[in-house]
């Protein structure tokens, strides 16, 4: 599989070499992959990780070797083959598509992918950002919803977890501020989102210099 670190439907690129046994840790962050994994003794296969709704560990052994293109939030499945709600949470073995599936990147961009941006990366409501798009909250959830089969709604609250994940690292600010300055209803609502979506509570990702160094590495803050 080509790896186009330029290519539009490309958010980046990434390499993992395995140096012992291990499991490893796959927290969501509203990206599909598609991964070139290098068994120590056996072929290579591609495969396609659908978006994760919560976190899983993944166990690989010494010297695998793992090539990703992290494609951009939000990209539609749809020209690649797959129905989006039904790649939701999937590990999919794509070897004998790989030529075809590359091929295939460019068609996954669409005009959706201007509203997952809005919903993941500011305080706007599902409301403001179809109005700023100069669509009805219902066509916007339409669109949405088929070209990636997660609602606004869960792209919004995974974006604000994200921000929130990144504020607590990077923040010493007392948890509840945090939490209003988000947009959460409360601490307690922060905290079952964070929980819900990287398996960990705000005081963790506030306190556990290693917690945030593996959000750090895996984009989230």
């Amino acid at each position: 599989m080509t790896h186009d670190r330029h290519h539009p439907a490309v958010h980046a690129t990434w390499s993992l070499r395995v140096e012992k046994d291990a499991d490893f840790p796959v927290l969501p962050d509203g990206s599909v992959d598609l991964i070139t994994l290098t068994p120590p003794s056996a072929p290579p296969r591609v495969l396609l990780s659908g978006l994760d709704l919560s976190p899983r560990r993944v166990h690989l052994e010494a010297g695998t070797r793992l090539d990703g293109l992290r494609l951009r939030p939000g990209v539609d499945l749809r020209p690649l083959g797959f129905v989006p709600a039904e790649s939701l949470g999937r590990v999919i073995d794509v070897t004998d598509g790989q030529e075809a599936m590359t091929g295939a990147l460019e068609r996954c961009l669409g005009s959706h992918l201007e509203a997952i941006d809005l919903l993941t990366a500011s305080p706007l409501s599902v409301a403001a950002v179809a109005r700023d798009l100069g669509v009805t909250p219902r066509t916007l959830h339409r669109h949405v919803t088929n070209a990636t089969g997660l609602s606004p709604v869960v792209w919004r609250d995974l974006g604000r977890a994200k921000r929130a994940a990144n504020s607590l690292i990077h923040s010493d600010a007392p948890l509840v501020e945090t939490a209003l300055d988000l947009g959460y209803a409360d601490q307690a609502h922060m905290t079952r989102s964070l929980k819900r979506w990287f398996g960990v509570p705000p005081g963790k990702l506030a306190r556990c210099a290693e917690t945030g160094a593996l959000f750090r590495t895996l984009g989230l803050a």
